[in-house]
């Protein structure tokens, strides 16, 4: 029976105007081979050399796994070969904010010669979500974003990963409860696939459910051991206090600025300044001039930081990271603005209770008249938004 860590390994052989794919399962512990399969086609030909391995994996692999041979039969397949060759080289380019906008043009160029594709929307979808988030895109990439993942799914209803996207998008425009029932539904229609369990813990860690968000979060790293968008799931673990947990799951895109920026949140909390120190040239240059004076010499130093990107970080469409702007600020003595952030993380659904209570970053603040009535708030919204769609899962024995 095979297990999880068994490997599909590959070989890439060409050999004048010939491409010769080899692909193997080896179980580890016995290192035998359980199976192999060679593909062959002309090196121009990437469509045809793709239709080769996906029916030998459905015809071979597949069944040796006790997966359905016709899973993939339903899946949109490319027709252009240029805009084939660029999806897959837009493949190469990582997420951080400029080689992000390196692949965009070549998605958009894919996906008008070729509309009926639809893994190249979604991973034209994703690239505008980074660039919204992350770069300088703000809320019209993200529009962009979410009319891509649409069209994936318009292309491809079966197309599991754009609903979840989303469903994501869903829950940082603030729709914490619509989020919640299409996570969980996907879930329940769709237990064997990865990023739904890892969009339904996204989705759960907003309502303030950690461990649920944590069980959810280990149940997609189970299915896609390697997959590096699981990196969020290192918040998950933060807000739990479980450290260890969390820096495991940042090694999935380990080297990336996010993880870096995410790290040194994490770093700070443990207490351990030299690392988060270390870290800092790494992360985007506004945390640095934020961060730094904290970690070097007297906080008020970052002072007049945080008072001019205040605005900027309340403007923000998503709760999330405004939570643990706040934790920042309250490290850096900035009250009023850390007061500000974290209820305006709470305004916007994303709800941390009791997180908030254990955070040891939030420890300053706690004391004064106004944390306990952003706390309250957290617990009505948490009442009124996550109590009812509780009420309406299904029992489980």
């Amino acid at each position: 029976e095979l297990q999880v860590a068994d490997i599909l390994a590959g070989h890439v052989l060409k050999e004048g105007d010939r491409v010769q794919v080899t692909l193997e399962v080896v179980d580890t512990e016995s290192n035998r081979v359980l199976w192999r399969d060679t593909s062959t086609a002309a090196a121009n030909d990437l469509i045809g050399l793709r239709e080769q391995i996906s029916q030998n994996l459905r015809r071979g692999l597949f069944p040796l796994l006790g997966a359905a041979s016709g899973a993939d039969d339903k899946a949109t397949r490319p027709k252009n070969p240029e805009a084939y060759d660029l999806y897959l080289r837009s493949t190469v380019f990582g997420n951080d904010p400029a080689p992000n906008t390196q692949g965009i043009p070549m998605l958009e160029k894919s996906v008008a010669l070729d509309p009926s594709y639809a893994p190249a929307w979604e991973a034209l979808a994703r690239r505008y979500y980074m660039e919204g988030t992350y770069g300088g895109g703000g809320s019209p990439a993200i529009e962009k974003s979410r009319a891509a993942f649409a069209r994936a799914l318009e292309v491809d209803p079966q197309l599991v990963s754009a609903a979840t996207w989303l469903a994501g998008l869903q829950v940082e425009g603030g729709d914490l409860g619509g989020a919640l029932e299409k996570s969980a539904e996907l879930v329940r229609r769709r237990p064997d696939s990865a990023s739904a369990h890892f969009n339904f813990g996204y989705v759960l860690r907003y309502a303030g459910l950690i461990e649920d968000s944590a069980r959810e979060c280990d149940a997609a790293l189970a299915l896609d051991p390697k997959n590096s968008a699981w990196r969020s799931c290192a918040e998950t673990f933060a807000l739990a206090n479980k450290y260890d947990r969390a820096l495991e799951y940042l090694q999935l895109d380990a080297g990336s600025q996010w993880v870096a920026t995410i790290e040194v949140d994490i770093r700070i909390r443990q207490g351990q300044r030299e690392q988060a120190l270390a870290l800092l040239p790494r992360t985007r240059g506004m945390l640095r001039e934020m961060t730094q004076p904290c970690l070097t010499g007297p906080a008020s130093a970052a002072a007049e930081k945080w008072r001019a990107n205040l605005p900027r970080l309340l403007a923000g469409r998503d709760p999330e990271p405004k939570y643990y702007q706040a934790g920042s600020a309250a490290f850096c003595g900035q009250d009023d603005a850390a007061l500000q952030l974290l209820r305006s993380s709470v305004e916007g659904n994303f709800l941390q209770y009791p997180a908030m209570d254990r955070d040891p970053l939030l420890q300053r603040i706690r004391s004064g008249p106004e944390f306990p009535r952003i706390r309250e708030l957290a617990i009505s919204r948490q009442k009124e938004i996550v109590g009812p769609w509780k009420a309406r899962q299904p029992k489980t024995n």
